[in-house]
């Protein structure tokens, strides 16, 4: 067929459309993980989610590395809240995160044997008690 000439009747007629599914099929086929290709394709008709894949894409890497921790110290999506106070601040909670940080605060303000926040000891300063409730002295 040279430039000018009009396409063969008999030549199959693609549309964008098919060129895109055929493209999608060759990438699910030679991916090493085309199950989690599928399951990305569905996440994505979520109403947003491209929106926030694309936003935290372009987030910094500080950014981005701070909302990883809180989303993997959270644990349970379901505790997680969220809000966006008068200044413009977002300030999201979950209990778990609340607790973690709770003790590692704790942790960090009681200096044992000269050294602030590596030995952990229990709350009660590390005296054992017999079941008699009778002070045993203090841990090894």
């Amino acid at each position: 067929m040279t430039r000018h000439s009009k396409p063969s009747k008999t030549a199959p007629v693609r549309s964008k459309k098919d060129e895109l599914r055929r493209t999608l099929a060759q990438l699910i086929m030679k991916s090493d993980a085309p199950a989690q290709m599928i399951e990305l394709h569905f996440w994505s008709r979520e109403t947003g989610v491209l929106d926030v894949v694309r936003t935290f894409v372009a987030l910094n890497e500080s950014v981005k590395d701070a909302l990883r921790a809180f989303l993997k110290l959270a644990r349970d999506a379901r505790t997680i809240t969220a809000k966006i106070d008068s200044a413009g601040h977002l300030i999201m909670s979950a209990p778990h995160v609340t607790e973690t940080f709770a003790q590692a605060a704790y942790l960090m303000a009681k200096p044992r044997n000269g050294h602030r926040g590596r030995i952990a000891l229990p709350p009660n300063g590390g005296e054992e008690r017999h079941q008699n409730g009778k002070r045993a002295g203090k841990a090894a």
